[in-house]
């Protein structure tokens, strides 16, 4: 594998000390497998976010989630990057505090199969339906039930955006959104745990590997000013 890229250097510098200490190869962080059968690569993760200068509320969320879920789910008490191999684990950990570091506040959430009340959402943040987006990977496809399209929600200012399958907005899916502070994904989170009657499989807090419309696409979409017209189906890039 290639090594990861840390912009830091003092957190560069972190890494590689820790990694000899560990006799651990910089060139195996992010691999799909656990280095040792303990915790000593999670504690190191925590010990890289804690050197980052982030919140202990944002560490602990980014390891473990958020603590008190009352919606139905199937995530178990530990989520997020606590339950993924230890050195995939690692690289999510050294990637997001780099990130911090060099003064990069923007993090995403996934949502798996999330049923919730659509209306309690728009109203919340004062969403606009602003883009319905072919992504990148089903341009590929010829077949029409291959095909995947999201429907961009945005706030006013466009600090705040989410996305969802065409049509499934609160009915399951696949869905993320994109947030300008850890703050306000940790609050958007705590605020969709919190009822009882709502449902999500699974949940990606900081970073998104489950769906929906990641921020480097956002930036792409906002900055063509692709909107959504009600007399037009959709808009492709």
């Amino acid at each position: 594998m290639k090594p990861l890229k840390i912009t830091n250097e003092a957190l560069k510098l972190f890494v590689k000390a820790h990694c000899k200490r560990l006799k651990l190869s910089y060139y195996s962080i992010g691999e799909y497998k656990n280095f040792t059968e303990d915790s000593t690569i999670e504690n190191l993760a925590i010990d890289i976010l804690r050197f980052s200068g982030m919140k202990e509320e944002h560490v602990q969320a980014a390891m473990y989630g958020v603590s008190t879920i009352l919606c139905d789910n199937e995530m178990g008490v530990k989520h997020n990057w606590s339950v993924m191999y230890d050195l995939a684990m690692l690289a999510h950990a050294i990637k997001f505090a780099d990130k911090f570091m060099c003064g990069n506040r923007f993090c995403e959430v996934g949502m798996k199969y999330p049923q919730f009340d659509a209306k309690a959402l728009i109203k919340k943040y004062k969403l606009t339906l602003t883009t319905v987006y072919e992504p990148m990977f089903s341009r590929g496809y010829t077949e029409s039930e291959r095909k995947t399209y999201y429907e961009i929600y945005q706030n006013e200012t466009k600090t705040i955006s989410f996305s969802f399958e065409k049509d499934r907005m609160g009915k399951g899916g696949y869905a993320g959104a994109t947030f300008q502070t850890l703050e306000s994904a940790v609050a958007f989170t705590k605020w969709f745990f919190n009822h009882k009657s709502w449902y999500v499989k699974d949940w990606d807090l900081f970073t998104n590997g489950l769906g929906g419309i990641g921020h480097k696409e956002l930036i792409e979409i906002n900055s063509e000013h692709i909107h959504y017209n009600e007399n037009v189906e959709l808009f492709i890039k």
